[in-house]
């Protein structure tokens, strides 16, 4: 706690936002950051949705790290729960990062918004068996007439992820989930900052959890994996949401 710095924030400007996301990572070395946001109960979701529980600062703190981010890694499901389409270009950004979405059934829309409207288009990361699985031919040739670019990411573990995407020139990652996802960064310890949003309700039950193993165990990964992290910084909004940013100081 000795180094961990701390403000109070009454509204969402460009200052805030650059002490909430601190410093970019390096250009050239692999770095990965979660971003999650929770109930005061634990769940990720309320009626099917997260972005729900954040507030204009949560947004554009979402929006910064995807602009200091070569690449942005998604699972399928959120993609398409969240109704996610593609990032729109800015001045600062004219190229901004891709999404690419981890899947085992390149269910992607090749005509959604998602990709029809992506400045830059997205990537989909699969596992060897799944890219090699006949039956998925037609999808992943939709999906590549369309222009996205299919990434074989071995049997699929984080570790794989991130090394087919450091080959693309894809280094500094920024990861938003869902649950099965965090976990499989987590499992493969491929983790160097989180960034957790705390919204100040209760919820009668967890809903959507922040993290599961369901990944992690159809590839046989360590379910049981554990990360130390430190704080680094946390930030008391007048409307008592709390921003926390921790690191993994094993590798940093």
């Amino acid at each position: 706690m000795n180094n961990t710095s701390a403000i109070t924030i009454t509204e969402a400007s460009v200052s805030t936002i650059a002490q909430l996301a601190g410093e970019p990572a390096p250009l050239g070395k692999s770095h990965v950051r979660l971003i999650e946001i929770s109930t005061l109960s634990g769940s990720a979701a309320i009626a099917g949705k997260s972005n729900g529980l954040g507030n204009e600062v949560d947004l554009k703190l979402l929006h910064e790290l995807r602009a200091q981010s070569d690449v942005i890694v998604v699972g399928s499901k959120t993609v398409t729960s969240e109704k996610y389409v593609g990032i729109r270009p800015s001045s600062a950004r004219p190229n901004p990062a891709p999404f690419a979405v981890i899947t085992s059934g390149f269910s992607i829309d090749p005509a959604s918004a998602f990709v029809k409207e992506a400045a830059t288009p997205p990537l989909i990361l699969a596992g060897s068996t799944a890219i090699n699985d006949s039956s998925m031919s037609e999808k992943k040739k939709a999906l590549q007439d369309a222009g996205v670019t299919i990434v074989d990411c071995g049997q699929g573990t984080a570790t794989e992820i991130v090394q087919a995407l450091n080959g693309l020139g894809c280094y500094r990652i920024t990861c938003e989930g869902g649950p099965g996802v965090y976990g499989l960064f987590i499992a493969s310890a491929e983790v160097d900052q989180l960034y957790l949003t705390l919204a100040p309700g209760l919820s009668s039950s967890v809903e959507t959890a922040l993290v599961s193993n369901k990944i992690v165990s159809s590839i046989n990964l360590n379910e049981q994996a554990y990360l130390p992290m430190e704080l680094e910084h946390l930030g008391f909004h007048s409307d008592s949401l709390v921003f926390l940013r921790y690191k993994n100081p094993a590798r940093n």
